[in-house]
């Protein structure tokens, strides 16, 4: 048993470095800047000096690591330069891209590149006077804006044609007519020099382990998922805040769930077609063909001071004036006032499906060889259904098992969204509702990780329970 659990734990390595690898790619492709969603509201994001905001912005993608390469190595051509990751914003890394695909000389984008940047940083710099109206002032950024976006010649030509008019309305727009010039020159000295051919030779380019995947490796092992763009918090101080009340309520419901389903689904095999087993199966199937969000507005309704009672608290997992001086038993009995609804909800279509497994594999068993050779050896009843014919049935139960670690990560997200349950499912709700891509990207790791766990956890549970299973065999 011991070196199949290595032999399991050995294997789960390569597929962690997947699923990071599939978390990482994800990360990449999200849409947005995570410098600027990072540096939005704060007062040096909503500075309108242009250097000092190039400063702040350079500044910030070196504390997220993103002024690294991506991998260890990318696959290119030689067109492609290996240092295009330095290009800070990702629209413009796109446009150069498209370039380099589109020409093939990398020098001479390079070059137009820069002079863009100056022809930028030109403008911004200006000191407008008033008459300059804000109309104008802006239609220069947004042209600008778009030669950042494009890369065709023709187009490129037909922004510089219009900014140029906009540059001659005004004599403090002189010093930006120079470098439009400059501009014309280089894209046309770029459409008259392609080198194509490039394009079709490829590339391997190495980094060494000073890269964004090696980095963020390392900050996987050890928790370390960054911080949200809601509130700018680290995700490792979120996430536990979160589990604890997904854990309880998770918990409570399996065990409940469990405890009654499995004793249930004994009963109903061991009295098949009885009237008990008839209502038993009726009851479970119409309360697993209740949706979930449904009974909960309803008990919210009937019994969360709704229309009706008053029993319960309609939402949160405890009092307001809930504190640390209550006794235990206060305490226990203020959470327990609170989470009644939520876990009720949680755990009654569970019933079903549980008591029905149980039910199947015991009526599969009961009718084997080796059921009726226990009988007739004189044993009890109670004996040969729970020693016997339990120990065979519950492979299925068990196999259900292995799914609960990922579920304490996931959680209820429809439950805790309703009751306002500030657990894993409504942390995992608000963020993909406010595009918080490091907090989905944190839930999907660890989802992926614990299911991996509790299979692991089912395979052991299987040799424990059936001798017959044994993985030191060959």
């Amino acid at each position: 048993m011991l070196k199949y659990i290595l032999k399991r734990i050995a294997f789960f390595i390569p597929t962690l470095i997947i699923i990071s690898l599939v978390s990482f790619v994800i990360s990449l492709n999200a849409p947005g800047d995570p410098v600027e969603i990072m540096m939005q509201g704060s007062v040096d994001a909503q500075n309108t000096n242009y250097e000092i905001g190039e400063k702040q912005y350079l500044q910030k993608r070196h504390e997220l690591g993103l002024d690294l390469p991506v991998f260890y190595f990318s696959i290119a051509t030689i067109a492609t330069p290996d240092t295009l990751y330095r290009v800070h914003k990702p629209h413009e890394r796109k446009m150069l891209k498209k370039m380099v695909a589109e020409y093939g000389n990398w020098p001479a984008i390079h070059s137009y590149f820069l002079a863009l940047k100056q022809f930028q940083k030109t403008f911004n710099n200006l000191n407008l006077p008033d008459e300059i109206s804000q109309e104008l002032s802006t239609k220069i950024q947004i042209k600008i804006l778009e030669l950042k976006s494009n890369y065709e010649h023709k187009y490129i030509l037909i922004h510089l044609d219009t900014l140029e008019r906009l540059l001659k309305k005004h004599t403090v727009f002189l010093p930006c007519l120079s470098h439009l010039y400059t501009l014309k020159d280089k894209i046309n000295y770029i459409q008259t020099h392609t080198q194509k051919w490039k394009n079709y030779i490829p590339a391997i380019y190495f980094y060494g382990l000073n890269n964004q995947y090696h980095r963020w490796l390392l900050r996987f092992v050890q928790g370390d998922f960054g911080y949200s763009y809601q509130d700018k918090r680290p995700i490792r101080e979120k996430i536990p805040e979160a589990l604890r009340w997904s854990i309880v309520i998770s918990f409570i419901s399996i065990l409940i769930a469990y405890s009654i389903s499995i004793p249930l689904g004994v009963y109903s095999a061991t009295h098949r077609n009885s009237l008990l087993d008839r209502i038993a199966t009726v009851g479970v199937f119409t309360l697993y063909s209740l949706p979930p969000f449904w009974i909960a507005t309803l008990s919210i309704m009937f019994f969360a001071g709704g229309d009706y009672l008053h029993w319960f608290p309609a939402s949160g997992v405890q009092d307001i004036t809930h504190n640390k001086d209550w006794s235990l038993l206060k305490r226990l009995n203020d959470w327990i006032w609170h989470l009644f609804l939520p876990i009720f909800c949680v755990t009654y279509t569970s019933f079903a499906f549980i008591s029905r497994q149980m039910r199947v594999g015991m009526l599969e068993n009961i009718q084997q060889d080796y059921i009726r050779t226990a009988r007739a050896k004189g044993l009890s009843e109670s004996r040969v259904i729970w020693k016997h014919a339990f120990r065979n049935s519950i492979i299925p139960i068990i196999t259900l098992l292995g799914n609960i670690l990922p579920s304490l990560v996931s959680g209820s997200v429809i439950i805790e969204t309703i009751f306002s349950i500030p657990g894993m499912g409504k942390l995992s709700f608000n963020a993909i509702h406010a595009r918080d891509y490091p907090t989905i990207i944190a839930v999907f790791t660890l989802s992926g990780t614990l299911t991996l766990l509790g299979m692991l956890l089912s395979d052991i549970l299987y040799a424990i329970v059936d001798p017959r299973i044994s993985y030191s065999k060959k």
